[in-house]
């Protein structure tokens, strides 16, 4: 049997965005929007600053925003696939940037092609 590691997973190679590209998270996790690094038809990749929590493992809900805070898709269900912490940004302070991983889940085929030709849109060429 052969196993498989972690980078090895995903279904789609993530590419970086060509244009800034945020993420807002639905709810009460974090009031900031969060910068996104990479992106797939089946995941996207963030940098998150907000409080203390490990999420990973939850479904959560978000939204994705253009620099100038335009809509691009709203309300997409994923799973957070990891979460963890990068360093503190100043001693004493309960808040440090998050590097996290999410996957889409339950999509509709329309929310499908969307994120096909945002991630055409957004994306560098691989």
């Amino acid at each position: 049997m052969i196993q498989l590691q972690a980078t090895d997973k995903r279904y789609h190679v993530r590419s970086r965005p060509k244009h800034p590209l945020f993420v807002s998270i639905q709810g009460k996790y974090c009031g900031s929007l969060a910068y996104t690094v990479d992106i797939s038809r089946n995941g996207i990749g963030f940098y998150l600053v907000c409080e203390e929590r490990d999420l990973s493992g939850e479904f959560i809900i978000i939204d994705l925003l253009t620099e100038k805070k335009h809509t691009v898709l709203r309300s997409l269900p994923c799973r957070v696939a990891y979460s963890r912490s990068t360093s503190k940004l100043e001693s004493g302070q309960n808040v440090s940037p998050k590097r996290c991983g999410l996957e889409f889940v339950n999509l509709s085929d329309l929310e499908k092609r969307m994120l096909g030709l945002i991630v055409k849109k957004y994306a560098l060429p691989k």
